[in-house]
């Protein structure tokens, strides 16, 4: 009898204690890789810093049942692109303009990594019912977070309130307009997995149902960046379900091009009077970013090999220059706030450009950015070859389409808890990539993008 989460022969039990304790069934990789999934994202909704914490915890218990087993799947190629982009990081701490915050950073990058990495390798072992397993646990877990976030927006954020007083104290600082932003680019990324359980399923209307009310609730919330990545994702799943190669030639290309380019397009941002064509036109807050962009595209350009040094961002010389006055000149109706919101000053950078190819550029410079393109180009490259129906394929295309779009429109690319969702989304769609119904082998074919190779096929039952 072969072991249903694993594709392995069947062993004798690791942990008789769980017997011992009267489960009815043995715990396996998969229950806990379903249970990770099914709280990610209820844990979105009401605190999505807590995305780490959920990694490690899965990742730690995954490794504790598979021990040397996850070597057998391990990403290798992954794990070296990671690694290479981990040391580049480390290493340019000796010119860091901080160097003890980009050593810390670098720590705090590997063990992310290696967390993600181990997930990964477990989702790669997944035989197609231990992929139903997992996939039921991803899409029971959605279903009750669009619950939580419907309730919470009829609520103005009742339970998150609640939460983060009970917490942090009744003097924490709580804003309903911002309080969900991290939340909406979690729901972006994981409702395509979603769509990767119902396609195979023969499910569509139900994936269009599901997609459609994640769009409704995200634009009920005010972070537009997930919106905006939402619906590219949605517009790559239509080009790809008629036309999947020509759909990803046209990404690729402009994926890459935009990455290379984005410090030199960002540098002409204030050129040629087209901020004050759209100023009045423009939210407080995007205009803000694109002057977070033209400075950030500037420094790039002075260390363009080098860059500044990991998560020299926070410590830019000149980032914080008040831009409010020239804000308030291109839009004389602004509040000066952002969005309403926020009553510090609008710096030339806080903390990070907002955009993940600027800030690569500017901290780790081109082979940082190289490096980080790489990893996008080898994901896509596959997704042509691996054999699936039109729309199983475009679900793959939108999600990496959505994490990328979203990644370039905001959020520090090292913010931990980002890291961690797109390590978990990651290992979602390497665990459905053997689910019953999907034409071919799309784990290894899938997993072959993250590691530029193909490992040997796991051992259905």
């Amino acid at each position: 009898m072969g072991n249903t989460c694993g594709g392995v022969p069947e062993a004798p039990p690791r942990y008789p204690l769980f017997h011992e304790a009267g489960l009815p069934f043995r715990l396996r990789s998969c229950h806990l890789l379903a249970f990770a999934g099914f709280v990610a994202m209820p844990l979105a909704v009401l605190g999505a810093k807590m995305m780490p914490i959920l990694l490690v915890a899965a990742a730690l218990s995954v490794a504790a049942l598979e021990r040397r087993a996850l070597f057998a799947r391990m990403p290798w190629g992954a794990a070296a692109l990671m690694a290479l982009l981990t040391a580049w990081g480390a290493l340019t701490a000796l010119w860091s303009i901080d160097p003890g915050r980009s050593l810390q950073l670098a720590a705090q990058v590997a063990g992310t990594g290696l967390a993600g990495l181990v997930l990964w390798a477990v989702a790669r072992r997944l035989d197609a019912r231990g992929a139903t397993v997992v996939g039921n646990g991803f899409l029971a877990g959605l279903l009750v977070a669009l619950a939580l976030l419907g309730f919470e927006i009829l609520t103005a954020g009742m339970l998150t309130e609640f939460l983060r007083h009970t917490f942090q104290g009744p003097d924490a600082p709580f804003v309903y307009t911002v309080a969900f932003n991290r939340t909406t680019s979690v729901f972006a990324i994981f409702v395509w997995l979603a769509v990767l359980v119902l396609v195979p399923r023969r499910r569509p209307l139900a994936a269009l149902a599901i997609v459609a009310a994640t769009f409704f609730l995200l634009t009920r919330l005010e972070n537009a960046s997930s919106v905006v990545g939402l619906a590219i994702g949605a517009a790559v799943f239509l080009a790809s379900s008629i036309n999947l190669k020509r759909t990803l030639r046209v990404v690729s290309v402009l994926i890459v091009a935009g990455g290379l380019a984005s410090p030199f397009l960002a540098t002409q941002i204030t050129e040629g009077g087209s901020l004050e064509a759209i100023g009045s036109h423009v939210p407080t807050s995007h205009l803000h970013r694109l002057f977070i962009w033209n400075f950030a595209g500037e420094r790039s350009l002075e260390r363009p090999f080098f860059g500044w040094g990991l998560d020299a961002s926070r410590a830019m010389p000149g980032r914080a220059t008040d831009m409010t006055a020239q804000i308030n000149t291109l839009n004389p109706g602004s509040d000066n706030r952002g969005q309403g919101v926020r009553n510090d000053a609008l710096q030339a950078m806080p903390l990070h450009p907002h955009n993940a190819m600027l800030q690569l550029w500017l901290e780790l410079g081109l082979p940082g950015a190289v490096m980080s393109l790489l990893g996008v180009m080898l994901a896509l490259g596959r997704i042509a070859g691996l054999g699936l129906s039109g729309r199983h394929a475009a679900a793959v295309a939108s999600l990496v389409v959505t994490a990328v779009v979203i990644a370039l429109l905001s959020y520090g690319i090292w913010q931990v808890w980002w890291m961690a969702t797109l390590w978990l989304a990651g290992a979602g769609l390497l665990a459905l990539a053997r689910a019953p119904g999907a034409p071919g082998d799309l784990n290894n074919s899938v997993a072959s993008a993250a590691s530029g190779r193909s490992g040997s096929s796991a051992t259905s039952p």
